[in-house]
């Protein structure tokens, strides 16, 4: 019902900015302080159209000649794809399922040179299933910015949880909080709604 009645409104029936409406990147930052300890500003947030999206834009941004990026193995094959395309090295760290499918952080550590440009974090893991710690996290934000790389946290499947483990946010571990990221998945229609629906 909500839908249709801001279809009629036509309101919502042309493009959106790029980085998202702001009534939409409002609305989510909101929610999304809710399990952060500081509050993000609209501008903190840009939605885009789904996480390839998300993903290509992040790329576009960060590639650079001789660059390379830490994707964890197993993982999620698209950051692979979309280095490929920016002409980025691809470096696998190993997650450790007899940890509960951590991060090794000292391979992690062996792979940064000063072209690394970021570290993929996933979580909770695509394709492991499995959901870091808060004091995983904070050991993995404090390894990159003793390293001086970017933690590009994938999200996604934030409200995917089974079992006894919470979901804890990247945003969390404190060296991390002035670099934060945030995608959705909304159509222009779909922006529109989120305001009443949160």
């Amino acid at each position: 019902m909500l839908f249709l009645v801001l279809f009629r409104s036509a309101k919502f029936n042309g493009y959106a900015p790029a980085v998202g409406l702001y009534s939409t990147r409002r609305s989510v930052a909101e929610y999304l302080s809710h399990y952060l300890p500081h509050q993000l500003l609209p501008d903190d947030v840009f939605l885009t159209p789904g996480a390839n999206q998300a993903i290509e834009v992040v790329m576009s941004v960060l590639s650079r000649p001789g660059a390379n990026l830490l994707l964890p193995k197993p993982g999620y094959p698209f950051y692979e794809a979309r280095a490929a395309c920016s002409n980025v090295e691809v470096r696998h760290f190993d997650l450790l399922p007899e940890k509960g499918w951590e991060v090794d952080l000292e391979r992690v550590e062996a792979l940064v040179d000063d072209n690394t440009i970021a570290i993929v974090i996933i979580n909770p893991g695509n394709p492991c299933g499995n959901v870091f710690t808060s004091e995983h996290l904070q050991e993995i934000a404090e390894t990159a910015k003793k390293l001086g790389i970017l933690v590009i946290a994938d999200e996604v499947y934030s409200h995917l949880c089974f079992g006894s483990k919470p979901f804890v946010p990247m945003g969390i571990a404190e060296c991390l909080q002035n670099y934060l990221e945030y995608s959705a998945n909304p159509a222009t229609i779909v922006q529109g709604a989120v305001p009443h629906i949160l």
